[in-house]
């Protein structure tokens, strides 16, 4: 009942209709990180992490002894798409933390439809962590990972209840 809940409150938020069959409830957001991370990633595979960014990601990158490649983003916080494209070729999997911990930074559309075409062209696993979306500033709009077409086939999408109810640390 719940990932059929889930399915249904994803397909509202994208526009894209999503079942159950494609929701793993894990025991929290660092879980499902860690869970996304072991099963997508082998030793020596690199992945692309745009900085700053949550620390999480590259020890988890490390746990199952690959790389991370730090990317850097433009000087307003944004996805510095020629940066990643840059690197893109050698990579399996980019992470966003989306909206940015620690900079707060949204995304716009358009940057991740670009990422989108970057990912397809090199064949990369996008892992969107967005713990976030629903903690951005008024008159900013949040677009999530899940409504852009490009990105369905190849995106891991990482969410939590803990910061949108102020309930972190709490365990369904």
């Amino acid at each position: 009942e719940l990932r059929s809940a889930l399915a249904q409150s994803l397909s509202n938020t994208s526009g894209m209709a999503w079942t159950s069959a494609e929701i793993v409830v894990t025991h929290g957001g660092s879980g499902a990180l860690a869970a996304a991370i072991m099963a997508t990633i082998n030793p020596g595979d690199r992945v692309l992490l745009p900085e700053p960014t949550y620390s999480l990601y590259a020890d988890l990158v490390r746990l199952v002894d690959a790389e991370p490649v730090y990317v850097q983003q433009t000087a307003d916080f944004h996805l510095d798409l020629d940066a990643v494209r840059a690197q893109a070729a050698s990579a399996k999997l980019v992470v966003l933390c989306h909206p940015n911990n620690p900079t707060g930074v949204v995304y716009r559309r358009d940057e991740l439809e670009m990422l989108a075409e970057i990912a397809e062209t090199h064949d990369l696993l996008v892992l969107a962590d967005e713990a976030y979306d629903h903690i951005v500033y008024p008159g900013v709009e949040f677009v999530s990972t899940l409504s852009i077409p490009g990105l369905r086939s190849r995106l891991l999408y990482c969410q939590t209840f803990a910061k949108t109810y102020a309930m972190t640390g709490w365990r369904i």
